[in-house]
């Protein structure tokens, strides 16, 4: 039995080929969108099955190619999700090409309804298309709209980018890939946009690291968005820190309220030393469970980020670790959780 990613490519090629998300109303659309995922040669590949319309045959014959149920289109875009998604995975290439197949959904296929109707009855009956309305209006209102007023493919489409660990959102007026994150309404769990607020408005200079990891995790980039991920957390407990000793870690030490934590020095925990130090009659000891929960977080991201590539040597060859865009998105949302629960506490 095929796996549920298998099945969400199969439902995404279904998507693409009944014309749900985005139009083939053109013989270069497909051209665009794989080019601008770095793979222009799956177009040369499949070309005839990606080209909706008339073309010439040599002797001047014309064929007339319909719109949108033309011959292997569905099979040639479920060829090339499969293909990406098997062969470039690890290294964000299918990052890449989803992104791009996402700033090319055609918003007047996705609204629900008469738009006509919504837009009469509404304050936003200055607007002459969908299109035109996501154009123009605030992005809050836009991706609540989206939220309630667009069609069963699209939010079907949704539904399998979740299974693929991926989103979507508007933002600077077009369809943007995200990390899936679970967001949830009632104001407790992992919310992305209730974190870059928080970040934005208490915290610019982390909202900025925030960003940029989920802008290198989009591209792909693994080791860049972990990377990312490691600055976010120190330079986040940086701020709690009030001597200038052992900086990030004392920030850590003094927010994270373990049992006994402000009897010791972090260099105690972290080299394991203080349960040699100080020992109890009954054997007890103590193991700053949240000191050492984002501690971990940190070397994770130190070995698979910004030390990804130190590593000992045996006959000669370095045996580093392969940051994969899978290790990135455990980063990434390891460091979203970090932070709802900073948030979390500050507010209690």
């Amino acid at each position: 039995m095929d796996s549920q990613e298998i099945i969400a490519l199969s439902k995404i090629a279904t998507l693409i080929s009944e014309e749900k998300i985005i139009s083939t109303d053109n013989n270069s659309i497909w051209d665009k969108i794989l080019s601008n995922a770095g793979q222009s040669e799956l177009f040369d590949r499949f070309d005839d099955y990606l080209k909706p319309h008339s073309y010439n045959y040599s002797g001047g014959r014309t064929y007339e190619n319909p719109n949108p149920q033309f011959g292997g289109f569905f099979s040639a875009i479920k060829s090339i999700l499969k293909k990406v998604y098997h062969e470039g995975y690890d290294n964000g290439e299918f990052n890449k090409l989803m992104a791009s197949i996402a700033e090319n959904i055609n918003p007047n296929l996705i609204f629900d309804g008469d738009f006509d109707e919504f837009n009469k009855g509404s304050i936003w009956n200055n607007y002459y298309t969908f299109e035109s309305f996501l154009n123009k209006e605030d992005e809050e209102t836009i991706n609540k709209v989206l939220r309630e007023n667009t069609t069963e493919g699209y939010k079907e489409f949704l539904l399998s980018l979740q299974v693929l660990n991926f989103e979507l959102t508007f933002k600077n007026k077009k369809f943007v890939l995200a990390p899936y994150t679970e967001s949830l309404s009632d104001g407790q769990g992992r919310d992305v946009s209730s974190i870059v607020r928080w970040l934005t408005t208490n915290h610019p200079d982390i909202a900025s690291l925030y960003n940029e990891a989920v802008r290198n995790y989009i591209d792909g980039s693994a080791v860049s968005c972990i990377t990312s991920c490691r600055s976010l957390i120190t330079g986040l407990f940086s701020k709690f820190q009030n001597d200038g000793q052992d900086k990030w870690l004392r920030g850590l030490q003094n927010f994270s309220k373990d049992m006994n934590v402000d009897k010791v020095t972090p260099k105690e925990i972290t080299g394991g030393v203080v349960n040699t130090k100080y020992v109890f009659p009954n054997g007890g000891q103590f193991n700053y469970p949240r000191f050492m929960f984002v501690y971990g977080a940190y070397k994770y991201t130190c070995d698979l980020g910004a030390h990804a590539l130190e590593a000992p040597m045996i006959d000669g060859n370095l045996q580093t670790e392969t940051t994969t865009v899978n290790d990135a998105f455990l980063a990434l949302r390891t460091v979203e959780d970090i932070i709802v629960w900073v948030k979390s506490d500050l507010s209690t």
